[in-house]
């Protein structure tokens, strides 16, 4: 099966770097998915211990540079005012303000099935580390891998420096996404990623030219309630598993309008790989119950042919029977008849016997 190799972007500010390099060292954040038995296989390829805090004296040193660099170029075209005010502003970001933050946190990961493949798995940690350094060199400052969450993944943070020169402002250092072409078009860095994995068996991902990531709690309660809604839709049987076993379809109470099938398609999406498995399962557990069931009718069907063998040997003695009795009645009334015309008195036993027919005859009649 062929899966997409993931690549994600989150803006961020410089400021939430702290909280970022603690997530990593796994002292905070939301640590609930994370398997601590695995967290000291975690690896780091990029940053030193110190990164953050070199990172944030880099920006400090580049708000000062820049500062002088634009007096500078101001007082060289006789704009001594321009100047002026200009120190009064003193000392600015280096980055265009934006919601997110200049600052790039990437996520390059896959399916967690993908990675069951230990020789997959291996290539996918070899080929990692040079994408970046490809793609991104020397504006990646920090790259891990881990291995403690349920897929195995790299996490970046790309700071995209770049150098503007202009007569009014002088040279400018300044972090600019922009500037970096897979960062300008996440499309392109999606093209980027899908060509450079290809070789391992990983795809290209779908085309979402406005798909943002989320954050890992989001994102873990949104395919917890797909999972619930995919629960959900294959109780009431609006979806069901094909009859390949390789998909989900639509079930016999699925909805006719095309809009409310597509919001079941949309409401399940997140969890849709959970969803097939589970719909295999549920496949798997009503086969084993049908293969059970079917095992059990063949034994009554055995157990009924027994008895109806053995019902039909008890009517054949029970005849057989009657067929004696007969026979004994007979032979009593010829010896009862034959005792008379000898004058002998009747045996007890015999006696008893004519006794049970006649009533036996008389019973007869009244029912008659």
């Amino acid at each position: 099966m062929d899966f997409p190799v993931v690549l994600r972007f989150k803006s961020m500010h410089p400021n939430d770097l702290s909280k970022f390099e603690m997530h990593g060292k796994r002292q905070g954040g939301d640590l609930s998915h994370i398997d601590e038995f695995k967290t000291e296989r975690n690896q780091t390829y990029v940053g030193t211990a110190n990164w953050v805090e070199d990172l944030k004296n880099e920006i400090n040193a580049a708000r000062k540079q820049n500062l002088t660099n634009e007096i500078a170029a101001l007082q060289s075209k006789k704009r001594k005012k321009d100047a002026k005010d200009r120190q009064l502003e003193g000392l600015k970001d280096p980055w265009r303000h934006s919601e997110g933050g200049p600052i790039r946190e990437v996520i390059l990961t896959a399916h967690s099935e993908f990675f069951k493949d230990p020789v997959k798995a291996a290539m996918f940690e070899r080929e990692g580390p040079a994408f970046f350094d490809h793609f991104f060199s020397g504006q990646v400052r920090c790259l891990r891998l881990d291995k403690d969450e349920e897929a195995l993944h790299f996490h970046a943070i790309i700071v995209p420096w770049t150098t503007k020169v202009s007569a009014r402002r002088g040279e400018q250092k300044l972090i600019e996404p922009s500037s970096h072409p897979l960062l300008k078009a996440y499309e392109c860095a999606q093209d980027a990623a899908g060509d450079w994995f290809e070789g391992i068996g990983l795809k290209r991902g779908q085309l979402r030219s406005k798909r943002m990531h989320k954050q890992p709690a989001t994102f873990r309660r949104e395919v917890s309630d797909a999972l619930e809604r995919g629960i959900e839709a294959l109780e009431y049987e609006e979806i069901r598993l094909s009859k390949t076993n390789k998909k989900l379809v639509f079930g016999k109470n699925a909805p006719p309008q095309a809009s409310e099938r597509k919001q079941i398609s949309e409401d399940i999406s997140a969890a849709y790989p959970n969803i097939l498995r589970l719909a295999k399962s549920i496949q798997k557990l009503k086969n084993d119950a049908l293969s059970a069931l079917k095992a059990q009718a063949i034994q009554l069907k055995r157990l009924e042919k027994r008895l109806r063998k053995r019902e039909e040997t008890l009517q054949k003695q029970a005849e057989e029977l009657k067929k004696r009795e007969r026979e004994i009645r007979i032979q009593a009334i010829a010896l009862s008849a034959a005792e008379r015309r000898l004058g002998q008195p009747e045996s007890p036993g015999l006696a008893e016997i004519l006794s049970a027919r006649s009533k036996k005859k008389k019973t007869d009649k009244a029912v008659r």
